[in-house]
């Protein structure tokens, strides 16, 4: 089985040692540098950095921060990158060409060698294995990492198992860790018990066995048909050149809509029953996001100068004080914000955004 290597930087942490164990800390930024701040928008590690980023897969366990620096080497720029615990103590110096994380966020290794692997466990922040590798795969909640004498090691919450075998291969099967290998031509399959000690068993459950569960076509049709005649009623109301939809991220159908006056070129937000959500004095512009083919249920609204958010059932988010409201490029559902003072950070979903009391943002609890 062929696993696909996917890599990131590792933006944010949680229960930091210097922190109440219910805090959590987020990047930030001022004046193009990074640092930390903690979602009681209070500054841990004020900004040095020429990049820290986000990344969601860490939420439940991350004790690191993965931070970058420009270096000069003659008439180019290199960019290393190093670790920081999540007190913002260095670990490991910026010296690292990438770093890469699993799947599942146990583990972070780097690669300080073309042929050589350190692999840190994120939970208990220690390296917990050094070693020459020939390839290294991870799924399932498994890490395999192979040696050149085709020996295999894979990675445990709780240790290290430890195979002789050229040909293992991890079985995903979303909430066991098993693996399969060949034993005089026959494929076998193991698990790992909970204290860590492999156990034989029969041919996994696999994904293809769970049944999914999906909207029936016609229902969505119906649905369809409905919402497109809420919207012609909606046109014929307000007039067809002044309505803009915006639509579902599960179906390709109106949900709300924008009406422009006329007079005023002024915006207000209404569903399709005619429903007024969102009406601001002022409103210039509303925008939906999309990334790529996704898209997602929130509007940005502009007012003079500045960007505020709203969802589609009108629930204010952020107030319209940021200069501009992204999608995030590490992750879904994050929102990167600059705020009118030149503070920069995160916004997750209809959270308070995670900025520095000192930003003076009016969102912050």
């Amino acid at each position: 089985m062929s696993i696909k290597l996917h890599w990131s930087l590792i933006g944010f942490v949680l229960f930091s040692l210097g922190l109440k164990a219910q805090d959590r800390v987020f990047p930030y930024s001022f004046a193009n540098l990074y640092g930390l701040v903690s979602d009681k928008n209070e500054v841990v590690l004020k900004e040095k950095y020429q990049s820290i980023q986000l990344n969601k897969r860490q939420w439940d366990n991350n004790k690191f921060v993965v931070f970058s620096q420009l270096f000069k080497n003659g008439n180019t720029s290199q960019e290393k990158y190093g670790i920081l615990d999540n007190t913002g103590k260095e670990i490991i110096p910026a010296k690292l060409s990438q770093i890469y994380y699993d799947f599942y966020g146990r583990f972070f290794y780097v690669l300080p060698a073309p042929d050589s692997m350190e692999i840190w466990h994120i939970a208990k922040k220690k390296c917990v294995l050094r070693t020459k590798f020939a390839s290294f795969e991870y799924d399932g909640g498994l890490f395999v990492v192979k040696d050149k004498k085709g020996s295999s090691t894979i990675l445990l919450d709780n240790g290290k198992h430890k195979l002789i075998s050229k040909n293992v291969d991890i079985v995903n099967d979303m909430y066991k860790f098993y693996y399969s290998y060949y034993d005089e031509g026959i494929k076998k399959y193991q698990y790992i018990t909970d204290k860590g000690k492999p156990a034989s068993i029969e041919d996994p459950l696999g994904y293809d066995d769970f049944p999914m569960v999906q909207m029936q076509h016609s229902d969505l049709q119906s649905l369809i048909s409905e919402k497109n005649g809420q919207l012609n009623a909606l046109k014929s109301k307000l007039g067809t050149q002044n309505v803009k939809p915006f639509y579902s991220r599960v179906g390709d159908f109106p949900l709300v809509a924008a009406y422009t006056d006329p007079a005023t070129k002024f915006l207000t937000l209404y569903d399709l029953t005619g429903e007024i959500l969102l009406d601001k004095e002022g409103i210039t512009q509303m925008e939906s996001f999309k990334k790529g083919a996704e898209k997602f249920e929130y509007i940005k609204y502009k007012i003079g100068n500045y960007w505020g958010l709203t969802d589609f059932n009108g629930k204010q988010i952020l107030s319209p004080e940021y200069s501009s409201i992204e999608i995030s490029e590490e992750e879904d559902y994050y929102f990167f914000v600059r705020h009118k003072s030149g503070y920069s950070g995160y916004c997750y979903q209809g959270q308070t955004p995670y900025l520095p009391k000192e930003s003076g943002c009016t969102d912050l609890k």
